[in-house]
């Protein structure tokens, strides 16, 4: 259940943001500044750099809200409160199916969370192959060109700029683990890209990330 409901989301969020492009092609006006990206394995303090760097107010961030709904409900008066609610219902529940991820990594629908759930809209993220027992989709995707991806990373990021501070661009402050290993790629999407890499002995590391896949 937990997985069927994590494939229908980032569904459902294409769709939208295709229909979205269709019918807004102003979109692809917006300029992307150079991001920072903060590119490590998992469990090296990232998160934590993340959410102190985001308190400084020099970056856009990606809320876990925005992206959980990367669109506007349709026919909803106060849309970014049902997006709020239905982001909350949505992390109160997940923590309910594996309650120990809560330990592991705390969402919050109005914390900055990782750009993984628009890369998801690719159907091509790393992190699939944590949640699913599909070996075969994880050799076919290491042979695949993440340009592309990150390529739609952006425009998805243009998306969200579009929306919620249109004219007011700032550089967005990225942060997920499968980033790290393809900082050219992300630097060939993003021309003069701000790289932070935090570093931790993988011996010491691994241990809780696969805690992690394990709880999930």
């Amino acid at each position: 259940l937990v997985r069927c409901k994590e494939l229908l989301s980032p569904s459902i969020n294409r769709l939208r943001f295709e229909d979205a492009r269709k019918r807004h092609p102003e979109i692809a006006d917006e300029p992307i500044l150079p991001p920072v990206v903060i590119s490590s394995l998992p469990r090296c303090g990232s998160t934590k750099l993340h959410r102190l760097l985001a308190e400084g107010g020099d970056y856009q961030l990606l809320p876990f809200w925005q992206m959980y709904n990367l669109a506007p409900f349709p026919d909803v008066d106060d849309d970014q409160a049902a997006r709020i609610a239905d982001a909350e219902s949505y992390i109160e529940w997940r923590y309910s199916k594996s309650p120990q991820m809560k330990a592991g990594h705390l969402i919050e629908a109005l914390e900055p969370e990782e750009e993984s759930y628009l890369i998801e809209l690719t159907f091509e993220p790393m992190n699939f192959a944590a949640h699913y027992e599909i070996p075969s989709f994880l050799n076919w995707l290491r042979d695949r060109d993440r340009v592309p991806i990150y390529s739609y990373l952006k425009e998805t990021l243009r998306y969200v700029q579009w929306q919620h501070v249109s004219g007011e661009p700032r550089p967005f402050l990225l942060k997920a683990p499968p980033n790290i290993g393809f900082e050219p790629e992300i630097a060939e999407v993003f021309p003069g890209t701000s790289f932070v890499m935090l570093l931790r002995n993988p011996i010491e590391a691994i241990s809780s990330p696969a805690k992690m896949v394990w709880d999930s």
